[in-house]
């Protein structure tokens, strides 16, 4: 999943409202902030770039479909998801408005 982060006040609830969306819908979906979340709690360092690395080698290595946030158009990191998912030949899909916070 793909979507801006930086200068977006409630980030991780549109995240995880997307992420439960696509749960029940049966998918098995890899959320980078709760990623990042892990990270942090077992004491890996506050880097950008380090978890840029990481969500794009997951993108490139794993992901089937990147699922990508309203907004994403705006978020350079959604951006460079999105790129690595198509150099690799995945398929990208933009969320529909339901997948967003009500």
């Amino acid at each position: 999943m793909a979507g801006p982060i930086r200068g977006v006040p409630d980030f991780k609830d549109r995240f995880a409202y997307a992420t439960s969306m696509l749960r029940w819908r049966g998918a098995n979906v890899f959320n980078p902030v709760e990623q990042d979340d892990f990270f942090l709690r077992v004491g890996m360092p506050n880097e950008v770039a380090l978890y840029l690395e990481h969500d794009l080698a997951w993108v490139c290595r794993w992901a089937d479909i990147v699922a990508l946030l309203p907004g994403w158009k705006k978020s350079y990191g959604a951006k460079a998801e999105y790129n690595a998912a198509k150099a690799c030949g995945k398929t990208t899909w933009e969320l529909p408005d339901g997948y967003t916070l009500p």
